[in-house]
């Protein structure tokens, strides 16, 4: 598997960016599908949330996540952590449910930590304030997939871990 060593790598490969339709292909394949440290990845992350025009970057994320690599929910989460300053609940909701999407320990980590945490030192009385409705969406989310079978072993599997 090839690498990504270095920023000066990032940003040749970032430039590379120009036709919008191929953003997502370029990045699977150019980063996502390479060996690379998060330190650089957050580093793709900052870089394409001032790219990327604001009305685009949710639209942006959700096809990152969609691919489910591991490398992909650290530049969504990046990308999040920077919208919280002009949106923070709406990133505080999408960092929700793209754990939820996640279903894999790891995913709750890598955004747990740069969205949540990122949060909860930045803005803390906003965020113990977003708390109760975040547990109220979790508990909704988790009861509407109780009721499709394909999801009522991550529901119930939450359940039982206390996560709710």
């Amino acid at each position: 598997m090839d690498s990504i060593r270095s920023k000066k790598e990032i940003k040749l490969i970032l430039s590379k960016l120009s036709d919008e339709s191929l953003w997502i292909s370029v990045i699977e394949s150019e980063l996502l599908k390479k060996k690379i440290k998060f330190p650089l990845l957050e580093f793709v992350g900052k870089e394409l949330y001032f790219k990327i025009p604001d009305h685009k970057q949710i639209y942006f994320t959700d096809q990152i996540i969609e691919l489910g690599h591991m490398g992909g929910y650290v530049i969504s989460a990046i990308i999040l952590q920077l919208r919280s300053e002009k949106y923070f609940e709406q990133s505080l909701n999408k960092a929700v449910e793209y754990i939820l999407l996640g279903n894999e320990w790891y995913v709750c980590d890598i955004i747990g930590e740069r969205v949540m945490g990122h949060f909860l030192l930045k803005e803390p009385e906003k965020t113990h304030n977003l708390t109760h409705k975040l547990n109220r969406i979790l508990e909704s989310k988790l009861n509407s997939a109780k009721r499709f079978p394909e999801t009522q072993r991550l529901a119930s599997t939450v359940a039982r871990q206390g996560r709710v």
